[in-house]
């Protein structure tokens, strides 16, 4: 039987080396988990993401106040470019007042949802879009269909209410 005997120095290092790995196990599974949550907060308020049908489509748009039309008006694959241009970022900024970011989506392939707007104050002169990747929601707007035009976040929609 042979024994071997590490050195403090020896232990210190295989002790660092383990730690950082599991730090690094750890930072992926919380980015990981993060992206495929089904819910996101902005303002203390905490929303369903979930959207892998019509009927999830409408309950998500509910939690904003607003009320879609039966089934989508248009439906389309779109990819989030690699590098966003500067209208991508403006856009991206409507994302992050609700507590979402396109950037984790750089390069990938999502449906746009495009719903009319049944609300009172909407109907006929808006509607809400919805970007879908995997059943999840990870952005969207409501925009005008009327001359002079408008884009806003779904949170601009609340703080109307």
């Amino acid at each position: 039987m042979t024994v071997y005997f590490a050195s403090k120095k020896c232990i210190k290092i295989l002790f660092i080396i383990i730690a950082a790995v599991l730090l690094i196990f750890s930072v992926m599974l919380a980015a990981f988990f993060s992206q495929n949550s089904l819910y996101a907060e902005y303002d203390g308020i905490r929303y369903n993401l979930s959207a892998k049908n019509p009927q999830e489509h409408r309950k998500f748009a509910a939690q904003f106040g607003c009320t879609l039309s039966e089934y989508p008006l248009m439906i389309q694959k779109v990819r989030i470019p690699d590098e966003f241009n500067s209208i991508y970022r403006e856009y991206n900024k409507l994302q992050e007042q609700i507590g979402l970011n396109l950037y984790q989506y750089a390069g990938k392939k999502c449906t746009l949802y495009t719903y009319n707007l049944e609300n009172p104050d909407y109907k006929g002169k808006a509607v809400f879009n919805m970007l879908v990747y995997n059943g999840r929601v990870i952005g969207g707007d409501i925009s005008s269909t009327e001359y002079n035009s408008f884009i806003k976040s779904f949170k601009e929609t609340l703080d109307m209410s």
